[in-house]
C-alpha cells in the first residue's frame, strides 16, 4: 500500500481515540511534512535510514525545530507500528537521532528589571487582560490555559485556581479548510491541576471579579483566543520598553524564579503541570549568572 493512503486510513481510525486538537495536529503534520517527503512510497519501503535522512533534512534544510521534527517522527512511528500489525510493513524499530540547534537551547527568561516593568504596568493599568499577565507570572500557566480560565475556577476561600480547560485554534487535518477555535480539557492528566494563588494576586482578582461565570480575561461568556492575547502581550512589551520575548517566556520566568528562591523541583513541576521533574529542569530552569557565581563561591569556601 502507498504510505499516503495508509496514513489516511490510520488517521481515520485514530480519530476515535484521541482529542480533536491532537487529531488536527496529526493531520497537519501529515499534510505539511510526511506526505511531501515520503507519501508516494510503499509502506514497506520506509525504514530507519530513510526517516533519519528526513530528520536531518527537516532540521537543516527546512529549518524546523527539533521539537516539531520529534512530533513528526512520533506520527511516523505510530503509523508504522499500526502498519506492522496489519502486515503491511516488516517488523522494525525506528530509532533516530536529533541534531541540536541554537533555537532549541535558547529559551528566554525575563530579567528581574523587565519583569518588574511588566508587573508595574499591569497594576497601574489594571484590566482583565493585564491581570492575565500577572496570573502568568504568578502561576506559570500556558497561554491557552489562561484564555480558558473562568471566574468559577477560582476558590477565593482556599486561595486556589483550577486549570480545567484550554483554548486553542486548530487547523483542519486536510490542511485546506479554515481553522477553528476549540475549548477542550488540558492536554494531559497532570496539566489538569489546582494552583495556589499568591497573596499579591488575590486583591487584583477580587477587584476585577464581576460575580459571574464569564472568562477571566474577557469578563464575558466568550474567551479571547491565544493569537489575540499574544498580540496584546506584544503591544504591552512595546509600551513598557521590554525587548521582545514570546508569551511562553513568562512561564520560563515563573519556573526559574521559583527555583532561584529555593522551591524544590517536585513542587515546581506539579505547579507547572509537568509529568516529570526532568521536563521541568530541562525546559524551564535557567540559573542566572549571579546564582552561578554564588555557587562557585560556595565551592571556593569548601576547598
Amino acid at each position: 500500500m502507498i504510505y499516503s493512503e495508509w496514513l489516511h486510513e490510520w488517521l481515520k481510525d485514530r480519530k476515535n481515540y484521541i482529542k480533536e486538537s491532537t487529531y488536527a495536529n496529526y493531520g497537519t503534520l501529515i499534510h505539511l511534512y510526511i506526505v511531501p517527503a515520503m507519501g508516494g512510497l510503499q509502506v514497506s519501503d520506509i525504514d530507519e535510514q530513510l526517516v533519519q535522512q528526513k530528520v536531518l533534512h527537516w532540521v537543516h534544510a527546512n529549518g524546523l525545530s527539533c521539537s516539531t521534527v520529534r512530533n513528526v517522527v512520533m506520527v511516523i512511528k505510530s503509523s508504522l507500528r499500526a502498519a506492522q500489525k496489519n502486515k503491511l510493513a516488516p517488523m522494525q524499530i525506528i530509532d533516530v537521532s536529533y541534531p541540536k540547534t541554537y533555537k532549541e537551547t535558547s529559551r528566554k527568561v525575563l530579567s528581574k528589571s523587565d519583569q518588574s516593568k511588566l508587573v508595574q504596568y499591569a497594576y497601574l493599568n489594571l484590566t482583565s487582560k493585564s491581570a492575565g499577565i500577572l496570573l502568568a507570572l504568578s502561576t506559570g500557566m500556558r497561554i491557552g490555559e489562561l484564555c480558558g480560565l473562568r471566574w468559577s475556577d477560582i476558590d477565593f476561600s482556599n486561595q486556589t485556581i483550577s486549570v480545567q480547560r484550554t483554548v486553542q485554534r486548530i487547523c483542519s487535518p486536510d490542511g485546506k479548510s479554515r481553522t477553528k477555535i476549540i475549548i477542550s480539557e488540558p492536554k494531559t492528566i497532570s496539566s489538569r491541576r489546582t494552583v495556589p494563588l499568591s497573596t499579591s494576586i488575590l486583591p487584583v482578582l477580587h477587584k476585577l471579579n464581576m460575580s459571574n461565570d464569564g472568562y477571566i480575561l474577557t469578563n464575558h461568556d466568550r474567551p479571547i483566543e491565544p493569537r489575540m492575547y499574544r498580540e496584546y502581550f506584544n503591544s504591552l512589551l512595546r509600551k513598557t520598553g521590554v525587548n521582545h520575548v514570546n508569551f511562553h517566556s513568562l512561564r520560563h520566568t515563573f519556573a526559574t524564579r521559583l527555583i532561584e528562591n529555593g522551591a524544590d523541583y517536585k513542587t515546581v513541576s506539579t505547579i507547572l503541570g509537568h509529568s516529570s521533574i526532568n521536563m521541568t529542569l530541562n525546559l524551564y530552569v535557567h540559573p542566572q549568572l549571579s546564582h552561578q557565581r554564588n555557587a562557585i563561591e560556595l565551592f571556593s569556601l569548601l576547598v
